[in-house]
């Protein structure tokens, strides 16, 4: 259970990890689906050098490299400040986040060196958070406990502590003086533990929402240059409805894509309650994001028609490491 310090205090290494590679990750995101831009701030705090990257991005478009993008500010070298908390800090990039109601609540503020970029939105979560290593919380994770399976939740031990959380953004985003209202629901995280930067597991983490009420949220393995249309094992995920949080206990996906990037998508899932769901839609956006330098998260926004017939908005990212995209016996898309 994820509790009001794991979201206000800087975590600590255990004796057995790695100090060198250890990471805590915020990931904020948000869209205006009637814009259709999508919003990114995102920071890796690394304590023990005092430094933090952090990534605040605004996608519009099929954007086929970092640069077709309507705004990207990317800092690898920024200080973590003295007083530091990471849940209320200010960075010399011009961004601000508070928890104003931990774990459920943020206010996230930024204001670019330039003056040519500002955000001012608040997050409300919908729910509580849901933690993927938590056996009472997440049913995958229960059954690794009860066949005495490694802690790695499947993708390395930077995962071995992460939670996702769907919330209301509401506030307004303005680019070079244009100004976009925000009022969406959908999904923030949170990981700790040691992160590498050279070679990562791939994964996509995803997220559907069809009203305040209502999200499906899935991270699955993924494996393009074996296989580019179908996903890998389901790692986690939950149906949130009414408030209430449900967890994965399978699923299954699929997507269409030009190179690597996602264009169109099927999903579906079973909840610990038996239920399932689905949905199918399209891109609206496409954005390689360059999450760190080794790792590039092939970004969208996407429209799609749940099985119910009701419409749906949310992202998808498809994670994946450099190491693994530049092999020799990769495909030549």
């Amino acid at each position: 259970m994820i509790s009001e310090k794991d979201v206000m205090e800087f975590h600590s290494p255990a004796a057995e990890d790695d100090n060198r590679h250890w990471a805590e990750t915020n990931f904020f995101g948000f869209y205006n689906s009637k814009e259709q831009i999508t919003i990114g701030v995102y920071n890796i705090f690394r304590k023990q050098l005092n430094m933090v990257l952090s990534n605040v991005f605004v996608a519009k478009g099929f954007g086929r490299d970092a640069t077709e993008c309507l705004f990207n500010d990317y800092q690898v070298h920024l200080p973590i400040p003295k007083d530091a908390k990471l849940g209320d800090y200010s960075l010399d990039n011009g961004l601000s986040v508070k928890a104003t109601k931990p774990p459920m609540d943020y206010d996230i503020k930024y204001r670019s060196e330039d003056g040519e970029m500002e955000i001012d939105v608040h997050y409300e979560g919908l729910m509580p958070p849901y933690d993927i290593s938590d056996p009472e919380m997440d049913p995958i994770t229960a059954k690794r406990t009860s066949e005495h399976l490694a802690k790695a939740q499947g993708f390395g031990s930077a995962y071995n502590n992460h939670f996702d959380q769907s919330g209301r953004y509401t506030g307004w985003v303005k680019i070079r003086g244009k100004k976009y209202e925000i009022s969406e629901i959908s999904t923030m995280d949170h990981s700790w533990g040691p992160r590498p930067e050279f070679d990562s597991h791939n994964m996509t983490w995803g997220h559907v929402h069809a009203d305040p009420d209502f999200a499906i949220h899935t991270i699955f393995q993924i494996d393009p240059n074996k296989d580019p249309v179908n996903y890998g094992e389901l790692a986690h995920g939950y149906v949130m409805e009414g408030g209430k949080c449900y967890g994965l206990v399978e699923g299954r996906g699929s997507a269409k894509r030009e190179g690597y990037q996602q264009k169109e998508l099927e999903v579906e899932v079973t909840d610990v309650r038996g239920k399932t769901f689905g949905y199918k839609g399209k891109a609206l956006t496409a954005y390689p994001w360059q999450a760190w330098p080794s790792v590039c998260g092939y970004q969208s926004l996407n429209e799609v028609t749940l099985n119910d017939g009701r419409k749906a908005f949310g992202e998808c990212q498809d994670f994946m490491a450099m190491p693994y995209m530049t092999r020799p016996d990769r495909p030549k898309y």
